[in-house]
């Protein structure tokens, strides 16, 4: 083969330039940043919802107790349950006699909910605010105000919060 082929050969070979492949590398580059972004938001937000589970379960066992007590027992400071009065190493769970914020975080509620020791490092804090309503000098129905909050997945977000609300009327 002459010098002269060999050269022509080489010339015609066709490839991508420079510019080219740093603008393919370019494309690629942002979808993988696009990509890693979209997947961290969803861990997220997988984290807030297992969280929210963890506190509605709570939530839901808290109010199934109060539902259950007979409606002239459903006061402050008394036990929810026989089960848990405190007595023998049981945990004590009760109806707080003020409508102040308490820590989950205590050896009573990670005894009665276990799963809240899955959400102790986010600090949930419980309100429970117990209204009665007379009427002609007689106690109607009872409102219990069953609220929940603990810190979001992400320090730089705000504190999440879950809201139960139940109705116990008096029957006649």
């Amino acid at each position: 083969m002459s010098a002269e082929f060999q050269g022509r050969a080489l010339r015609k070979t066709e490839g991508f330039a420079l510019p080219e492949i740093l603008v393919a590398s370019l494309l690629v580059a942002l979808l993988v940043m696009v990509n890693m972004a979209a997947m961290y938001q969803m861990r997220i937000m997988s984290y807030k919802d297992a969280e929210r589970g963890i506190v509605s379960g709570y939530m839901q066992h808290y109010a199934e107790l109060v539902k259950a007590l007979p409606f002239d027992q459903v006061i402050t400071n008394q036990p929810l349950s026989g089960l848990l009065s405190g007595v023998g190493g049981t945990p004590r769970i009760a109806i707080p006699s003020n409508g102040n914020w308490f820590n989950l975080t205590d050896d009573n509620y990670q005894r009665f909910h276990s799963g809240l020791l899955w959400i102790t490092n986010r600090h949930p804090q419980m309100k429970v605010v117990l209204e009665i309503v007379t009427n002609g000098g007689f106690i109607h129905d009872k409102h219990i105000s069953i609220e929940v909050r603990w810190d979001a997945p992400l320090v730089s977000s705000a504190q999440l919060n879950q809201r139960m609300d139940l109705f116990r009327v008096k029957d006649l």
